[in-house]
């Protein structure tokens, strides 16, 4: 990853970071049959005593939350999480209902847990108790309403995880907004505490990767630009998202404009005034900082490290071929995209394993964390030994985990191919279309 330290410049993107539009869904609904839901199991958490709940959150809190940040501090996070869940009802309320899905995956890896009507109800009474809150938010009230977002990826990524997210985006824009913690965006961010700053940044990146499924632009958008714009952001900062992430701040930027750059093409087309001459220029502002850093890579501390950087890697690589997908369209035979795909390729599977250290759970860990990186390049690679390859990862899990969304994104890979086999060549793949109708989260 290349480091820019130029100051800053007028960016030529600047005519459409103001922009508004009003319509909301220029292309057709995707139009393939969902597929049918796993069987619903029921929880019998209303009948067991108080205490062995609370053993099981300690124990969720002391364990579990490594595997729900994966690249998060491991000393922080749970001391952080455990001293909110001991104070404060809803956050107490949605460990409670995480914890009951970690364990109940460990028992049956194909049970869904919100199937289930007695936890949907939990679910909704949580939602009210958020919006009843929603005056006095805290940060407390914000990480509640991500646990659940968690509580959506843990049984599979599917549902509405929006309606929690936005919470948690609404309480962001209310401490970036707050003039007590500083002048600019980037000092707020840098002044407020531990636990706001972790709140801010897993919001930002649960709302970046949330657009590439809306389609639409990333609600913080106008942040984001403020916080890790490389034009503007050449002063030396000390957040950094590659914790919890794993994801380098230019990145996280590329990735935000490149999902606002799909909206506002896909906006122009739907009007009739679609200008390739501006598209193009607005894709070569973005992608001189997704090109590979200087080689040879620099050694990392330790296995937590590597995951970081490997992870980067995977986000750096997969956020280009995206970009590559809004200049040229969705064929995975435009020669931009295929070498794409192999760059995405090479950093999913060519873990530096000597260099690296890392274990299998470890491994898991970017792998669990990269679901966006090997959604795209599955959905748009021409080989389907590739996309064996991709599946295969996807599916393979140490017997700790169970949770997570790889199962989901390898089964929408499946969808998505057979329905390319059906289509006559040259037609693009609908790969966003299917995340869209099916409410999957990429994260």
């Amino acid at each position: 990853m290349i480091h820019c330290s130029a100051p800053a410049r007028r960016s030529q993107l600047s005519t459409l970071y103001h922009a508004r539009f009003t319509i909301d869904d220029p292309e057709p609904e995707y139009e393939y049959d969902p597929m049918n839901p796993s069987p619903s199991i029921t929880f019998p958490s209303n009948i067991l005593p108080d205490y062995l709940i609370n053993d099981s959150m300690r124990q969720y809190v002391n364990n579990v939350v490594k595997i729900q940040y994966l690249l998060g501090d491991k000393l922080v996070l749970p001391e952080m999480i455990w001293e909110a869940v001991s104070r404060h009802a809803a956050s107490k309320e949605a460990v409670s209902l995480l914890s009951q899905a970690y364990y109940s995956r460990q028992v049956n890896r194909n049970s869904f847990m919100l199937q289930d009507e007695t936890v949907q109800h939990r679910v909704s009474k949580l939602k009210d108790m958020l919006l009843v809150a929603e005056n006095r938010f805290n940060s407390d009230d914000a990480m509640a309403a991500l646990h659940i977002v968690s509580l959506y990826l843990f049984d599979g990524g599917q549902g509405r995880w929006d309606e929690f997210l936005n919470f948690a985006c609404s309480y962001t824009i209310r401490v970036l907004e707050d003039p007590r913690n500083g002048g600019s965006y980037p000092d707020r961010l840098e002044r407020v505490s531990q636990k706001d700053q972790f709140v801010i940044k897993t919001t930002i990146w649960f709302d970046v990767l949330a657009s590439v499924t809306t389609m639409k632009p990333p609600r913080l958008l106008n942040y984001i630009r403020q916080l890790f714009q490389p034009t503007l952001n050449w002063i030396p900062r000390t957040y950094t998202m590659l914790t919890p992430m794993g994801c380098e701040n230019t990145v996280v930027w590329a990735l935000a404009e490149t999902s606002y750059l799909a909206y506002w093409k896909a906006k122009s087309i739907s009007q009739g005034n679609l200008s390739i001459r501006q598209l193009v220029t607005q894709v070569q502002e973005i992608e001189p900082y997704l090109l590979p850093g200087p080689r040879p890579i620099e050694p990392r501390e330790g296995p937590e490290g590597w995951s970081r950087f490997l992870t980067s890697e995977i986000f750096r690589t997969s956020t280009r071929l995206f970009l590559k997908t809004v200049e040229s369209g969705d064929h995975p035979h435009v020669p931009e995209i295929r070498n794409c795909v192999e760059d995405t390729l090479a950093a999913i599977v060519g873990f530096p394993a000597p260099e690296a250290g890392l274990d299998y759970l470890a491994a898991s860990a970017v792998i669990r964390s990269t679901v966006f990186g090997f959604y795209i390049c599955g959905s748009l690679t021409d080989s389907e030994p590739v996309l064996n390859v991709l599946q295969s990862r996807l599916t393979q899990k140490p017997a700790d985990e169970g949770v997570g969304n790889t199962t989901t994104i390898s089964d929408l890979l499946t969808i998505l191919w057979d329905e390319r086999r059906m289509q006559m060549p040259g037609h693009p793949v609908r790969w966003r279309r299917l995340l869209r109708k099916r409410q999957i989260l990429l994260v």
